[in-house]
């Protein structure tokens, strides 16, 4: 996961553009199948509370980019327990739930507002053809 806005300019980003963007690492599972690992995710660094909630879907419930004191970020869903952020996978994700001091080793960067994502694999062989039904 990468902030593609580094530290020292985020704020600057943030004013100028009002928005800030951010990468999925294309290891990183946590919320696959809905974003996928190696997507483009756009933030909205004003909302960066934690929303409580009941969510009808888990396309409604609000999602996160928080950049962990290790120089790394996490994109998920996120919810508090006691002085700890819970970084929350989907159900579907084989990684498991993660927990942080907060605010000392996590802060939340903003909601994530959308994103783009690859939906098939990219064919290298150019005389690959589909299979026939």
């Amino acid at each position: 996961m990468k902030c593609l806005c580094s530290w020292n300019s985020r704020q600057a980003c943030a004013t100028y553009f009002d928005v800030l963007y951010g990468y999925v690492g294309t290891e990183d599972c946590t919320l696959d199948p809905l974003i996928r690992p190696g997507a483009f995710v756009q933030i909205d660094p004003h909302q960066n509370k934690v929303t409580k909630g009941v969510w009808p879907s888990e396309y409604d419930r609000p999602v996160y980019f928080v950049e962990l004191r290790d120089n790394r970020y996490a994109c998920s869903w996120c919810d508090y327990e006691g002085n700890r952020l819970l970084v929350v996978p989907s159900p579907k994700s084989p990684v498991a739930i993660r927990s942080f001091r907060y605010p000392q080793d996590a802060e939340i960067v903003g909601r994530v507002t959308g994103f783009a994502m690859l939906i098939a694999e990219l064919r290298t062989d150019a005389s690959a053809t589909p299979s026939q039904p």
